[in-house]
């Protein structure tokens, strides 16, 4: 008897779940009203701890918040990602807002905006696994990965192509970074981007350390493409240096044509694994087609096309990231 009893209790609770559960509304193919403010503070290498701050413009009434579901490089959901997001804090016109996790979608949050709010601000903290089996290591005493799809909630019923930010971060001091992201400007220590959509965000990581260097693979081209390489002890970035590969197969290897980039590329070489360097980032809508030097083009119809400006086709975060 004692089966049918866990089953019935099981039964009763699920129930009650889905007749207290507000509905997570579906994702819509329109522009999202406004520009998301998201400002990480990511200096707190000692506790390798990120410190998240957006502003969210919204209207009085329910809303619906995501935090991203899909994983960075790979085809399946972030298991362990939520389990690091922490301290969750809500407000609007610098009053407190009760938020509510949905019973049945752990990944959305639900509140209520007061009247006379035009704003939602939303602080939190994503802390960084310390070991390798809790996820992705983001941050070492002397380098780091700053994953948009880990240090971003938006608001839900929208494609995530849709939903513009406007993105920032805060470095150690004296440390450099790279990656595909424009730079608007500066603010202090602030390095402040130019928005982009979601999906363009989250594809677009960047990289920090306090060793590194930056290699002009093709001097005095239109449109610089550099190599940035990231090392975990200055030794190990002099010896890379001795290198000196070539720019041919430098091209080679990374599969970038060039000639037919639309804007500055960067591609970035770690030489200790730090979580996520899965992705190779290149301006999006290239001129035309291209392949690298010497390899055969496809003969099946169904071959991924080219990816923003680079020679091979790259893997998307499917399905996301998570557009509801």
């Amino acid at each position: 008897m004692k089966p049918v009893v866990l089953l019935t209790v099981a039964a009763c609770a699920s129930a009650i779940g889905a007749a207290h559960a507000q509905a997570v509304p579906k994702p819509l193919d329109k522009p999202y009203p406004g520009v998301i403010e998201l400002r990480v503070d990511a200096t707190n290498i000692g506790q390798k701890i990120f410190t998240v701050h957006e502003r969210i413009p919204v209207k009085p009434g329910p809303v619906t918040l995501l935090y991203p579901q899909w994983r960075l490089g790979a085809h399946a959901p972030a298991d362990g990602a939520l389990a690091q997001l922490a301290g969750l804090a809500l407000s609007a016109n610098r009053r407190r807002i009760e938020w509510l996790r949905d019973p049945l979608d752990m990944y959305a949050f639900h509140a209520a905006v007061p009247a006379g709010s035009s704003t939602l601000d939303i602080d939190f903290e994503f802390l960084s696994p310390l070991e390798g089996n809790q996820g992705a290591i983001l941050v070492t005493p002397v380098m780091l990965a700053v994953h948009w799809e880990s240090l971003l909630l938006y608001p839900a019923g929208y494609f995530a192509r849709g939903i513009t930010v406007r993105p920032s971060v805060t470095f150690p001091e004296t440390w450099q970074f790279a990656g595909a992201l424009e730079v608007a400007g500066h603010n202090g220590a602030e390095t402040l981007f130019k928005p982009v959509d979601i999906e363009e965000l989250v594809d677009s990581p960047l990289y920090a350390g306090k060793y590194f260097k930056r290699i002009d693979l093709d001097p005095g081209a239109k449109v610089p493409v550099t190599l940035a390489m990231v090392a975990d002890a200055a030794e190990n970035l002099e010896a890379a240096l001795k290198l000196e590969p070539s720019q041919t197969k430098v091209q080679a290897l990374l599969g970038i044509c060039l000639t037919h980039l639309s804007r500055p590329s960067e591609a970035r070489g770690l030489t200790t694994p730090l979580g996520g360097g899965l992705r190779r980032r290149a301006p999006r809508r290239p001129p035309r087609r291209c392949r690298p030097e010497g390899s055969a083009p496809s003969r099946s119809r169904h071959a991924p096309r080219p990816s923003r400006g680079t020679c091979r086709g790259r893997t998307r975060l499917a399905p996301g990231p998570r557009s509801a």
